[in-house]
Parts: structure tokens; sequence; C-alpha cells
């Protein structure tokens, strides 16, 4: 949300946009499907202050989603009419895969031919690190992804695989392309850290933002749109406005 910076291009004899927000702009708009309009938090945020009527617009709150050429995933809604509150839109088109917040372009495509020997652990490192204490959250994370293991264990192989693939469907990761010879144990490794990777990210957003406001209940509305931790209805002008997460699944 703002106003962009306009130059003229020497090259093109024109005149053009430059700055980071009309680069997030292109950014959100290539990730979208088709009929598929999105929206980042600091939009949002500025359509309710200024009081824009949502009461018939049914808002999906899809996490932080890693963009290319930014440096931190930004937060994004879906917004849909509610009367096609029943339309359903694929996955979003990122251009990266598991390792996405690392933000080099060049990583992320060697990442999966060159690093054969990379470990779960190195991959969580490496999706933490552009984070505010990142070491802490890390150490977080890893005891996370120790308890996760933990309870894996006790399933079957099959109900893991399809528990984590629900899961990674709903926070908009890629799974793994399984390596040559690879265990599907190991595998799995790497999409659960992935995941973890994910909801740890956001989780680490929302205790910011809760942090942020002084007003324990303007917080706690804050961190419920912004990473969907429960679903929440609000009438407005006659209407409701309904705020739906995909970040989580119960296992069946």
């Amino acid at each position: 949300w703002g106003v962009g910076s306009v130059k003229f291009d020497a090259v093109s004899q024109g005149y053009d946009y430059y700055g980071t927000l009309v680069n997030t702009a292109a950014r959100v708009e290539g990730v979208g499907n088709g009929g598929q309009v999105l929206a980042t938090r600091d939009l949002y945020a500025r359509l309710e202050e200024e009081g824009f009527d949502l009461g018939c617009v049914e808002v999906t709150a899809l996490g932080p989603q890693p963009l290319r050429g930014l440096d931190e995933p930004v937060p994004l809604y879906q917004l849909c009419p509610a009367a096609l509150r029943g339309r359903e839109f694929a996955a979003l088109r990122l251009d990266v895969e598991n390792d996405a917040t690392d933000g080099t372009t060049a990583t992320s495509i060697e990442t999966h031919s060159t690093q054969v020997d990379e470990t779960p652990e190195l991959l969580l490192a490496r999706l933490v690190k552009r984070q505010r204490d990142s070491g802490p959250l890390y150490d977080h994370l890893l005891r996370v992804l120790q308890f996760m293991e933990t309870l894996l264990k006790t399933c079957p192989m099959s109900w893991r695989k399809e528990t984590v693939k629900t899961l990674l469907k709903k926070w908009h990761v890629h799974p793994r392309h399984p390596r040559e010879k690879e265990p599907v144990e190991r595998t799995l490794a790497f999409d659960v850290v992935a995941l973890i990777g994910r909801v740890g990210v956001a989780a680490e957003e929302a205790r910011r933002v809760a942090g942020s406001h002084s007003n324990g209940t303007d917080a706690a509305s804050s961190v419920a749109l912004s990473f969907g931790a429960r679903r929440v209805q609000r009438r407005r002008s006659g209407g409701i406005m309904s705020v739906q997460s995909l970040g989580g699944v119960s296992p069946q």
C-alpha cells in the first residue's frame, strides 16, 4: 500500500514505476490464479482503517508467502465475494520450493542438484536464517521437529505421508522431489522440516504483531486475522465477514 516512484527510463524512452511497493504488487499478482483476488496484510489493514465495507467478502488468511525478490515472506489474504465462497483455487503459483525463504535465486535453483549431503537440520537453519533472533527460533523449531518425528513414528507410513501431504497443501509448501534411491523416511523428514519452517515463521510473525499492539484485544484480532488462529466472524454494515484459515488439519 502506498505510492511508487515514477522515473523516466532512458532505454524504453518512457516513464515506469520503481520501488519495493511496485515489485511487491507485481509478485503478488504473479502468484495468484485466474480470477483469484489477493491482498497483502498492509493493504487489508488500510481497507479496514478507511472503513471499506467487507461485509459481503469472505477473507481467507494464506499466511506469509515467499515472493521472489523480497527479503521477507509477505502475509497474504484471499478476497472472495460471499456469493462465490464455494469457489476453489489451485495452490499459489510460487516459483520456489522448500527453501524459498532463502531469498537467493541461485541457491534455490541449485539446492536440489548439488546439496546432496544436506540434512533436514541444515534446511531448517536456512529457512529461518533471515528472521529476527534466528538462533533462538532455530533452537525452538528444532525441538518441535524432534517432537514431530517422535509423534509420527508411532503411525503407519501411509498415514504419515498422507497427513504431511495434506498439511503441506494447506500451508502452500511444495513437497520435496525424492532424490534417486532416497528412502521414503528421509524424503518425509525434509517435508516435515519445510512445514515446520513455514509454520514457525508464521507463528513468529504473529507473536511480533501481538507484541506491537498495546491493546490486548486488538493484538489478538490481528493475530487471528493474519494467520487464521481461529475462525472469526464480524458483523459489519448488516453483513458478515468470514475469516478462515488454511493452516490446520485434523487427522482422521
